[in-house]
């Protein structure tokens, strides 16, 4: 009966992806999205059997997620007044600092409403991990959408490169795929990114569109708080850079100097808002993790010299690892393989770019300021990250959450000509 359903479930939301609107408007024909949604399906299913294996002993998230899944369809069947009180409720004596991953109602948030939503999901598919991952991607699927509706906007380049940067990036597509927070979230913060290029193309605030945005940006908040704070900047950036099309290289640099001086001394002001202690609690709460993949690093001080000195390790775990070095671990080939791939292209870029352009006798175009939004919101990812993340199996996973807006928009460099 499970695989009957799983077979049903795929059949309708392929349908249904051929006919829904948000979908068929991004210009990719309906046999590329069934095939772009089946690709997903086949990611999930790696994710779930990978995890599912005797190594992990049933203690992966993703699993763990599921079975707490399980208790919370039962609540909602027998007591759906509970189930909703159940999400504002905390067992500490507050609620907890709003950035630390202990005894805190704002960390566990996340768990919670991911649970409760799975919980949901298990009424249509009897509890079945495996038909939970078709509604889920099916979800999830709205967000690499929305983002390639908006980067075909931006990025002249051939349609098969352009979704291959979007959707196909192994990484991105594996760890957003998977019965996990990592696609929900994706979703929601694409979502928003969209309705705000569509207020920023109409030059005026939609209502419909703003509501759409604060809506999924409360999702945002309560799965990744900080990623809040990353894109609020960024998305000033963007409205900036397109108000004032002739302060583009001295904006993000006003912008983002700002946030620095702030970051550093708002502690200063009010102790609630120590950004420098909870980055350090943060990065000695991964330390704490049990895992093989543990990176020795030197104390990060909350000062603004101690950022400066760890900034050679935060861009080293953000950006390099895993080492080629590292490649006597089987479980790190396709992130190195992947890395390889992605720093070829970049240098690839880089060459045609600066070194080798027939059109010598053009200026560059400015960059529009959607891909000026997409490199400050990724470099300020990684860097946080970078500071933040000790597993260099943490950190393949957190760095393919902003790939597609690397390397989408460096998809331009094989524009037909």
């Amino acid at each position: 009966m499970e695989i009957i359903l799983f077979i049903v479930y795929l059949f309708l939301f392929s349908f249904l992806i051929t006919r829904i609107k948000f979908f068929t408007q991004s210009g990719i024909s309906k046999k590329m999205l069934v095939g772009l949604f089946l690709l997903k399906i086949a990611a999930a299913l790696v994710y779930g059997w990978f995890y599912g294996l005797q190594l992990y002993d049933g203690k992966s998230d993703t699993w763990q997620f599921y079975e707490i899944s399980k208790n919370e369809t039962q609540l909602l069947l027998n007591d759906p007044v509970g189930f909703i009180k159940d999400l504002f409720s905390y067992g500490y004596n507050t609620s907890g600092n709003l950035f630390s991953g202990i005894d805190s109602y704002w960390n566990n948030l996340k768990t919670n409403v991911f649970t409760k939503l799975l919980g949901i999901i298990n009424i249509f598919t009897g509890t079945s991990y495996w038909s939970d991952l078709i509604w889920l991607n099916f979800v999830y699927f709205f967000g690499p959408v929305a983002i390639y509706r908006i980067v075909k906007r931006y990025v002249r380049s051939r349609e098969l490169i352009l979704i291959a940067a979007v959707f196909c990036l192994p990484s991105f597509i594996f760890w957003h795929s998977g019965l996990h927070k990592d696609g929900l979230i994706f979703c929601t913060f694409s979502l928003v990114v969209f309705h705000f290029n569509t207020m920023m193309e109409e030059r005026k605030i939609i209502i419909s569109s703003f509501l759409k945005m604060l809506g999924c940006l409360l999702v945002v908040f309560a799965f990744r708080n900080y990623l809040v704070l990353l894109l609020v900047p960024a998305l000033l950036v963007w409205w900036l850079c397109e108000r004032y099309p002739s302060k583009k290289i001295i904006t993000p640099l006003l912008i983002y100097g700002g946030c620095v001086i702030l970051f550093f001394i708002c502690p200063y002001i009010n102790s609630a808002l120590d950004f420098p202690g909870y980055v350090v609690t943060k990065q000695n709460e991964f330390k704490a993790l049990l895992g093989n993949s543990q990176v020795v690093l030197p104390v990060l001080v909350p000062t603004f010299a101690g950022f400066i000195r760890f900034l050679p390790y935060a861009l080293d775990i953000a950006v390099i690892r895993p080492h080629i070095n590292e490649i006597d671990n089987p479980a790190y080939w396709p992130s190195i393989a992947e890395d390889m791939f992605l720093w070829t292209w970049i240098a690839f870029v880089v060459f045609k770019k600066w070194f080798y352009n027939p059109r010598t006798n053009t200026s560059p175009s400015p960059l529009p300021g959607f891909i000026i939004f997409c490199y400050c919101f990724s470099i300020s990812f990684l860097l946080l990250a970078g500071y933040t993340v000790t597993l260099t199996a943490a950190i393949v996973r957190y760095r393919s959450f902003v790939l597609p807006f690397i390397f989408a928009p460096l998809a331009g460099v094989f524009s037909k000509r």
